[in-house]
């Protein structure tokens, strides 16, 4: 008798002692075991008795916390950190591969997320608001827990990558776009709930049966998962299309009267990419083009074209691009000036040596979110025909015979987003220096303006050019841009978004 109210009160005073865990959807005992610090198969001897796999639980069941797992370093089931602003702390253009390497996740698992971010394979994703996602990584090399998502409706947009399986469990790796914190959650099968308390008679199942509900699915081996990141790398170097269109116009006004203005355009269209680490190479080709005429001083109606066909390299690198093109073209200038007495006419072609270097600079934060360095120049390679003649109001013609000027140019300068306004619109600007050896004359342009963003890439900008110039003919003038490739997937991602948030709305539904 004394022994057996002996253990009662030892089995009263261990169960005082123990602490009670709700299981949560995408828990497992590896997951709670290190949520509390121990290690998971001493939740499990605890709970023998109503888990009779270790791999098979389900939410909503109590588990007991005995004191020995507990320690004095257990804490309370953590609350979730609510996600109300994005891009106040980003972890911005920083590596990915840093990001994945702070996970806790599997070595399988993150080498898998490693191989589908160099794969650059993605598709728009719309976050919900109430989703939870296991960590989050933001700033510097920092990680968050348990976070829910409960941003405004511009900043749900993201970038999924595919899901990898891994055992039984599906990890999902994103992107958000506000604040590129690279965040990642778990999905698990739906479990066998346990039978009732006072189970119903029916008949006994067969043996061979109840061995095949009890044995799991085969887990992935870590030989699969490296095969399939192989398979994925494997894709290196490959071609595919990709290409990079920017067309513009510009308006100027001198103090002499002069007034030129046109237009201009450049296409640079890659055929092939070679991976290199964290860095793509791409290959390929460019045209560019431009248009002008005006009227100076001495009432001379002039037209010009400029027109080239390049060789064009681009690197890409995280948080910085390279381009660079050189190729051959021409530049034609022609015109007239209308008069009592008759008419003057010209026209002249020469052959050009063009290129162009630009480094780009992207960086997360208010300021100087982008800046770009650039260079580039013509050179005259030779005349290929030149004519000049009066017209008298005859009719008549007189050849007439002048030097033909040199078409050699130069000009380098930086332009950048100075300061972000908003989501959109970002205070910009830039300077440059220009040399055109035709006239002998040198330039210096400074370009206050505005950017404007789509999905966080640069859409378009326009440019107030005030122009000193060493002859004092002095200036001012309008220019503006658009970046006609990333206008396009702005609108194409603006008008997929409603769809893939009906669609993961209705498989959160599904899920609930």
């Amino acid at each position: 008798m004394v022994f057996v109210s002996f253990l009662i009160l030892f089995c009263a005073a261990g169960l005082a002692q123990a602490r009670e865990h709700v299981v949560t959807k995408g828990e497992c005992l590896s997951l709670i075991a290190k949520h509390y610090g121990q290690k998971w198969p001493a939740i499990y001897q605890a709970n023998k008795g109503q888990v009779k796999d270790p791999d098979r639980i389900y939410p909503g069941q109590k588990l007991i916390i005995p004191d020995k797992v507990l320690g004095k370093a257990a804490k309370v089931s953590p609350k979730n950190y609510i996600w109300k602003k994005g891009g106040v702390n980003p972890y911005g253009k920083r590596k990915a591969e840093k990001a994945i390497a702070l996970f806790n996740l599997p070595e399988e698992v993150k080498a898998a997320f490693v191989a589908n971010i160099e794969a650059g394979e993605f598709e728009p994703y719309r976050m919900i608001r109430g989703q939870v996602l296991e960590e989050q990584v933001y700033g510097k090399y920092k990680l968050k827990k348990r976070v829910e998502v409960q941003l405004p409706d511009h900043q749900l947009k993201a970038d999924k990558y595919p899901v990898v399986h891994f055992g039984r469990v599906k990890y999902h790796l994103i992107r958000p776009h506000s604040c590129i914190n690279w965040s990642w959650w778990q999905e698990t099968p739906e479990e066998i709930k346990p039978p009732p308390a006072q189970p119903t008679l029916l008949p006994k199942p067969a043996k061979k049966q109840l061995l095949t509900l009890l044995i799991p699915p085969p887990m992935a081996t870590e030989q699969e998962i490296a095969v399939q990141a192989a398979e994925v790398k494997s894709c290196w170097p490959y071609c595919r299309p990709d290409s990079d269109i920017t067309v513009g116009a510009f308006a100027d006004r001198h103090q002499s009267g002069n007034n030129p203005h046109g237009i201009w355009g450049v296409g640079n269209f890659y055929v092939c990419d070679i991976k290199d680490g964290d860095k793509i190479h791409s290959v390929g080709f460019a045209l560019e083009a431009n248009l002008w005429r005006g009227v100076n001083s001495e009432e001379y109606h002039y037209y010009g074209r400029r027109y080239a066909v390049d060789a064009a390299y681009r690197l890409l690198s995280p948080g910085s691009e390279f381009q660079a093109r050189i190729g051959l073209g021409k530049a034609d200038d022609w015109g007239h000036i209308d008069t009592r007495p008759g008419k003057y006419e010209s026209d002249m072609t020469k052959k050009i040596v063009t290129a162009y270097a630009g480094y780009e600079i992207s960086r997360n934060g208010a300021w100087f979110s982008r800046v770009r360095y650039y260079a580039s120049a013509d050179f005259d390679v030779g005349l290929e025909g030149k004519t000049e003649r009066w017209l008298d109001p005859n009719g008549s013609q007189y050849p007439l015979s002048s030097e033909a000027g040199n078409k050699t140019m130069l000009n380098v300068g930086v332009d950048g987003s100075i300061y972000q306004i908003n989501e959109n619109f970002h205070l910009a600007g830039g300077a440059s220096v220009m040399h055109f050896q035709q006239d002998s004359v040198t330039g210096l342009r400074v370009s206050p303006g505005v950017d404007f963003y789509g999905s966080q890439t640069l859409i378009a900008g326009a440019r107030v050019n005030p122009t000193l110039w060493s002859h004092s003919d002095h200036a001012i003038g309008l220019s503006a841009f658009v970046d006609l490739t990333n206008l396009v997937k702005h609108l194409i991602k603006k008008i997929s978004a409603p769809s893939v948030k009906s669609v993961e709305e209705k498989k959160q539904q599904t899920k609930e």
